[in-house]
């Protein structure tokens, strides 16, 4: 049986919490929900006028692609590894896995990374519509799908989407590559044959939840939120004025000046 770990133990994931996800539980026992496949369409000519101090919120009605916060998205990805190293990894396009945009981030789970790896290899290639999406990316296509935008007609609340797992991943080309997806042990849903999940990987969900309150409380030391891995209404609006570029002080900052 899963069972959602209490706040007081959402700071650091531990090996022992990781054993617990590998079975493929869901955060808090909730089901997945269905979700429309998104591919990004890119920043069009005529989008509206951003720039990277532009809130999240202010990129909803600006823009139906994602790119706009992929500065904040890196820098979540990032804590996330710096609160768990090993866990996400961060990997490049090669010669077998192929990036579709710019708004793919380069981060999975680390086992899924692995066997994405070799599934592209068996498969000839690999084209990576979407993997890893952030907390920031997700409210952009929820609040689209709230106000009948871009073409969403479903999608998952921040932080419960399958692809802020870090185990997800969509394909370009799922028909040539779906054989090899699944002699490397992912699964396919029957009613979004391009999505693909590998359920031996842990769940992310809440860690990258936690990385975006972390960043916040950085940055904003007299309008602190509580670090506990669950998307609330304090995070929701903290989420909605974070700069879509990323903060000044970034993942690991304890460094920084």
């Amino acid at each position: 049986m899963c069972v959602a770990r209490p706040a007081s133990m959402r700071r650091v994931v531990t090996p022992l919490f990781v054993v617990g996800l590998l079975g493929g539980c869901m955060v808090g026992d909730d089901p997945d929900e269905p979700e429309d496949e998104y591919n990004d369409p890119g920043i069009a000519a005529d989008d509206g006028k951003m720039d990277a101090a532009s809130s999240v919120d202010s990129v909803v009605r600006a823009t139906c692609s994602t790119i706009p916060v992929r500065g904040l998205s890196i820098q979540i990805a990032e804590e996330v590894r710096c609160m768990s190293p090993g866990l996400l990894v961060s990997f490049a396009e090669t010669s077998s896995v192929r990036f579709s945009s710019l708004a793919v981030l380069p981060y999975l789970s680390s086992d899924t990374a692995s066997a994405l790896t070799r599934a592209a290899s068996q498969a000839g290639g690999i084209s990576v519509n979407s993997g890893l999406r952030s907390l920031a990316q997700q409210y952009l296509l929820y609040r689209w799908r709230e106000l009948g935008r871009c073409g969403i007609r479903s999608a998952a609340p921040p932080g419960r989407s399958n692809h802020e797992t870090g185990r997800a991943v969509d394909l370009g080309n799922t028909s040539a590559a779906r054989s090899s997806m699944l002699d490397h042990g992912f699964t396919n849903l029957s009613f979004d044959p391009v999505h693909y999940d590998h359920l031996a990987s842990p769940d992310l969900r809440d860690v990258g939840v936690e990385a975006f309150q972390r960043l916040w409380n950085r940055n904003h030391a007299d309008d602190t939120i509580q670090e506990d891995g669950i998307y609330g209404p304090e995070t929701a609006s903290r989420l909605a004025r974070a700069p879509s570029g990323g903060f000044a002080r970034s993942a690991c900052a304890e460094t920084n000046p």
